[in-house]
């Protein structure tokens, strides 16, 4: 969840490992080591949160929306439950999405490149765009699919695309 109530739910979450490293027995110098990093990493996530950097996380490379869509990269494309796989999550795209925001951070003055912003959105159009990134995906269904897998592909990939063409920023 990218929105700004998602990020609340992670700062809770990240003061709670907090809290809890602070009864954690420390046994070794392994486990010494281990905490330290835990807690700096923790208190690192932390304040970002606090900060609101996230609230304005824009880059060309890894966003909210790069992410979403980079898990179909990771995703194996050869077999019949793959694509039934493929299908089930681009029928997520659109709640992982509706979150993410750039307004809360506007309303308080955290606020990205501009030109940033403009290469997302250009980004966004090019996966929204019919024959583009979502098509390209389901087009390598086997031919075993059977047609109600083909039917959950492309009313995914509409749904995905529909999704980045109604991205607000």
């Amino acid at each position: 969840d990218y929105s700004p109530n998602g990020l609340e739910h992670e700062r809770a979450a990240v003061s709670r490992m907090l809290a809890a490293l602070e009864s954690v027995p420390i046994v070794d110098e392994t486990d010494e080591i281990t905490a330290l990093e835990l807690r700096r990493t923790g208190e690192l996530s932390r304040d970002r949160l606090d900060a609101g950097v996230d609230l304005a996380e824009v880059n060309n490379i890894e966003t909210p929306a790069h992410t979403v869509r980079m898990i179909f990269d990771l995703m194996p494309q050869q077999s019949v439950e793959d694509f039934a796989a493929i299908a089930e999550r681009l029928r997520n795209v659109s709640a992982a999405l509706t979150g993410y925001t750039l307004r809360e951070g506007v309303a308080r003055r955290i606020v990205p490149a501009r030109r940033q912003v403009r290469e997302l959105a250009a980004q966004s159009e090019e996966y929204a765009r019919a024959g583009g990134f979502f098509s390209d995906l389901i087009a390598g269904v086997p031919e075993s699919a059977p047609e109600s897998l083909r039917r959950d592909l492309a009313e995914g990939a509409a749904e995905a695309q529909e999704a980045y063409g109604g991205l607000s920023l």
